[in-house]
């Protein structure tokens, strides 16, 4: 077996404890590089042979907890995760600053014919990783004036 289908092994038999060992490590790569060196990976860790969606094989069992508790001993240390954090925390703010941005654009205009033009300028300015219209704060605030003016929803369609 791979790192990938040990991975995979826990994902399905052991679902709390995969969305756990998803947190603590960030991502799943980070996972499946862990796991690379581990020396059991070889070993079974899926269902008794048979229909997909089976029983877990009672070796399956032993050699699942086997790799569980090699990534638990082997997870990242918290300077690890600090950093990981801090740089969440810059792309947060930097997210959160575009966001404030657009929603001020809403704010000073009163044509809702201009501010969907605006929106998009501004947002290819500041090369927003999504269009205005699938930012959900943008669309809320956005959906709130056209509301406030037409008493009725915008469809998003219309701007896409």
């Amino acid at each position: 077996m791979s790192a990938i289908t040990v991975w995979s092994c826990i994902q399905s038999y052991r679902t709390s404890k995969a969305q756990d060992l998803d947190r603590i490590f960030i991502s799943q790569h980070k996972i499946i590089e862990c796991l690379e060196g581990y020396s059991g990976k070889d070993e079974y860790h899926g269902h008794e042979s048979g229909p997909a969606g089976g029983p877990e094989s009672p070796a399956a069992t032993i050699n699942l907890d086997k790799a569980i508790a090699y990534l638990e001993l082997n997870k990242p240390t918290i300077a690890q995760e600090e950093k990981k954090t801090r740089s969440m925390n810059h792309l947060q703010k930097k997210s959160l600053s575009q966001t404030e941005t657009l929603i001020q654009i809403i704010n000073d205009n009163d044509n809702l014919g201009a501010i969907p033009t605006l929106l998009h300028s501004k947002a290819t300015e500041l090369k927003t990783t999504q269009p205005w219209y699938d930012i959900r704060l943008v669309w809320g605030a956005f959906e709130a004036k056209y509301r406030s003016k037409k008493n009725k929803a915008p469809q998003k369609t219309n701007y896409k």
